[in-house]
């Protein structure tokens, strides 16, 4: 029974089963497709992607997906630019997401994100994380949007590859 304009459900205890249902994974998905329920109210299931795009001529491969984050509705992911060998004196990161992707090569190199469909942007020191919360909303599932770091130094401004995301369920 959901609640609480179906952000709470009550659902019987199952316990009859013993062992049984933990042991063979039924445990694990019967409270996954709850909490999905309550999560995402129900939205059909949608795969989360992360691709990277280099674009022509090639940027550098230093904008990553911090391990194990996933574009899921309502839930943050993380990323983040290793400066190991990228603009090791860099001292800002900037974040574009847009919803178009582009490919024109640029003095500070190829911008992959189309700047006129930008919905927004975030700044961090150089190398940290960007923590990024996808919408909490049915509507956004299966959306592509395209992130792409331009990297500052005292004297240099350069571009990574993209993420290209797309928001899912699971």
């Amino acid at each position: 029974m959901l609640g609480n304009q179906g952000r709470t459900i009550a659902a019987p205890l199952l316990s009859e089963a013993g062992d049984t249902w933990v042991n063979d994974g039924s445990a694990l998905k019967l409270w996954s497709n709850l909490i999905d329920q309550v999560l995402t109210g129900g939205c059909p299931p949608s795969p989360a992607t992360v691709v990277k795009r280099f674009g022509f001529p090639a940027n550098p491969d230093a904008f990553q997906a911090t391990a194990g984050s996933q574009p899921l509705l309502g839930k943050v992911f993380s990323c983040h630019v290793d400066h190991t060998t990228f603009m090791p004196g860099a001292i800002l990161d900037v974040v574009s997401m847009s919803l178009g992707q582009m490919n024109l090569s640029t003095i500070h190199g190829t911008l992959l994100v189309d700047p006129t469909q930008q919905i927004g942007f975030q700044f961090t020191s150089a190398g940290q994380v960007f923590d990024l919360k996808a919408p909490f909303d049915c509507a956004f599932a299966g959306l592509t949007v395209s992130l792409q770091v331009g990297s500052v130094a005292v004297d240099a401004l350069e571009l990574t590859n993209s993420l290209d995301l797309t928001l899912g369920t699971q």
